[in-house]
C-alpha cells in the first residue's frame, strides 16, 4: 500500500467532510426558517425530519450491503450527485411532500455530523490510515464535521441580515442552490481518490479465492 497515496486520498476525504458539513449545518438552519416561513404543520415538520432520518437508514444500509461491490468511489461520487440534486429539488420548492419524497434519498441531513450513507463509507476509506495515526485522522474527520458545521449553521443567519439591507434578495429556499455547487466541488474531488481506497476489497476477494483453493486441496 502506497502511504503517498493514502494520504492524499484522506485529505481529499476530510476536504469533502469539511463541505458536506458545512452545507449541512447552513441547510438545517435554513431548513427550519423555510418551514417556518411557509407555516409548516407540527406534523409535517415531524414527517419531514421522519423521512430524513428513514431515509439515511435506508441508504446507509444499502451502501453497506453493495457498496463494495460497485466500488467504493463510484458509491461515493454517486451519492455526492444525489446531494446536489435533492438541494436542488429542496432550492425549487417548499411543497411538503416533495421534500419528504427527496429526503428518502438519504443524503439530506438535520445535523452538521451527518451520519448516514456518506459517513458509512467515509469511515470505511478514513480505515485505510496507517494505524499510528488512524485515530488522529478520525479525530480531525469529526472536529472538521463540527467545526465547518458551525460555520455553516452561522453563516445561515446571512440571509436574514442580506433581506434587511437588500429588499431583492432571495428566499430562504433558493440558498439551497449552494448544495448542487458544493456536490460539484465534492464530486471533482472524489474523483481524484486513488484506487487505494479500494484495496480491502480486493483483499477479501484475494482471501476469499485462497480459502477456496485451499477448501479443495482438501
Amino acid at each position: 500500500m502506497s502511504t503517498v497515496n493514502v494520504e492524499s486520498d484522506l485529505r481529499i476525504i476530510l476536504w469533502i467532510q469539511a463541505v458536506r458539513a458545512f452545507l449541512y449545518g447552513f441547510g438545517a438552519v435554513i431548513l427550519g426558517s423555510v418551514l417556518a416561513h411557509n407555516g409548516a404543520s407540527d406534523l409535517e415538520v415531524g414527517l419531514l425530519g421522519a423521512a430524513i432520518l428513514t431515509g439515511m437508514a435506508l441508504s446507509a444500509i444499502a451502501v453497506g450491503i453493495v457498496g463494495d461491490r460497485i466500488g467504493r468511489r463510484r458509491s461515493y461520487a454517486g451519492l455526492l450527485v444525489t446531494v446536489g440534486i435533492v438541494g436542488l429539488g429542496y432550492a425549487l420548492t417548499d411543497r411538503v411532500w416533495v421534500l419528504v419524497v427527496l429526503a428518502l434519498f438519504g443524503t439530506m441531513s438535520t445535523d452538521a455530523n451527518e451520519n448516514g450513507p456518506l459517513t458509512t463509507l467515509e469511515q470505511a476509506m478514513i480505515g485505510q490510515a496507517p494505524a499510528p495515526s488512524r485515530l488522529r485522522v478520525f479525530g480531525r474527520y469529526n472536529a472538521i464535521a463540527f467545526l465547518t458545521g458551525a460555520l455553516g449553521a452561522l453563516a445561515a443567519g446571512g440571509p436574514a441580515f442580506l433581506r434587511h439591507v437588500w429588499a431583492g434578495a432571495p428566499a430562504d429556499r433558493r440558498w439551497f442552490l449552494l448544495f448542487p455547487i458544493g456536490a460539484i466541488a465534492c464530486v471533482w474531488l472524489a474523483m481524484r481518490l486513488s484506487g487505494m481506497m479500494e484495496v480491502e476489497v480486493r483483499s477479501r476477494g484475494r482471501l476469499h479465492r485462497s480459502r477456496e483453493q485451499s477448501s479443495c486441496r482438501r
